[in-house]
């Protein structure tokens, strides 16, 4: 049986969701960053050198929130998840949760993209990125300067 409802006859039985692109090119966006965070690593180790990748970090020397999140990521493919804790909580975090949270929406029916947060989940969102910047700068300074005064 056939349902002819538009330009293209489309038989029953057919699911008729179209593909959304948006949520293509991001799933190819973070496996093109997964890969070069690994291949990242694995230069790094090869070579012997750090591979600095995060602009603020290279150009100033300060970490950004998310700093270590490369780290973490490659923590969590070589199962050490409290290593990647260590390098940074909140990316961490992001990487176990915002796939299953996608996955879930998707299966669902709805499109992980097409969500808009409340401004309640923005402000909340906004302050763990600042606590979590605040202990990436604690991990990187705070143990230092508690060296040095020891």
């Amino acid at each position: 049986m056939v349902r002819a409802t538009g330009p293209r006859a489309i038989p029953c039985g057919v699911p008729t969701r179209r593909l959304n692109w948006t949520t293509v090119w991001l799933a190819l966006l973070l496996g093109a960053w997964a890969l070069s965070a690994l291949g990242t690593y694995w230069l790094s180790q090869s070579s012997g050198q750090d591979i600095i990748l995060c602009p603020l970090r290279r150009y100033t020397g300060v970490p950004c929130p998310t700093c270590g999140g490369t780290r973490a990521a490659v923590a969590l493919a070589t199962l050490h998840p409290m290593r990647a804790l260590a390098f940074n909580p909140l990316v961490t975090v992001a990487l176990v949760v915002v796939p299953l949270w996608a996955l879930r929406r998707w299966t669902k029916g709805h499109s992980p993209i097409d969500w808009f947060p409340s401004r309640r989940v923005v402000w909340f969102l906004l302050a763990l990125l600042m606590l979590n910047w605040a202990y990436v700068l604690w991990h990187q300074y705070g143990a230092a300067l508690a060296l040095r005064h020891n």
